[in-house]
């Protein structure tokens, strides 16, 4: 993979990073997520085709290896010790879970098999952050702007590559598959 066609992701990514460190830093004790807290990493789930790309640009170009046998229910990138094999291109979504995310959407679209918990009308967290308190007002992660990002950022790494604007999201279990066996 052409590391020019991840550019625009990478330096998106950045910027996503240093926001998720700055809120992480002004939520300090209120989050319990760590290496090796992968209640979240659940089966199941697809990324975009430009997070698809940069996870298979890190097992091609940077050698990280999904682990020979996935845990029944878990993420197929998740290794033995439940920290994640292609750590540094994780997807978006695994970058930000555990935050305070304020999404538009309506909170009755969230379920419990989501691992979050509905603190008001657009504010969720993971079920095991901010037990003793709520989040404040500048520990809030806006997730539709975040969305608004990642989905444009996606659709221009497409248009670069000539695919459809329809693209469907790339499973995180057939995606391992795939690298498993060698075949991007």
């Amino acid at each position: 993979m052409s590391d020019a066609l991840l550019l625009e992701h990478r330096a998106a990514l950045a910027k996503i990073d240093a926001a998720v460190a700055a809120l992480s830093a002004r939520a300090s004790d209120a989050l319990s997520c760590k290496r090796g807290c992968d209640g979240c990493c659940v089966d199941g789930l697809s990324v975009l085709p430009v997070e698809a790309a940069l996870i298979e640009a890190a097992v091609h170009d940077d050698g990280a290896v999904p682990p020979a046998v996935a845990r029944a229910g878990m993420c197929a990138f998740l290794d033995g010790d439940g920290a994640c094999s292609v750590y540094p291109a994780r997807p978006v979504l695994c970058r930000t879970h555990g935050l305070a995310l304020q999404s538009s959407s309506a909170a009755g679209e969230r379920s419990a098999k989501s691992g979050l918990h509905v603190l008001a009308d657009d504010v969720s967290v993971c079920q095991l952050n901010y037990r003793e308190r709520a989040p404040t007002p500048p520990e809030i992660f806006d997730a539709t702007a975040l969305m608004m990002l990642l989905v444009t950022v996606d659709r221009r790494y497409r248009a670069r590559l000539g695919l459809a604007d329809d693209t469907a999201r790339v499973s995180l279990r057939s995606l391992a598959h795939q690298l498993k066996k060698g075949s991007p």
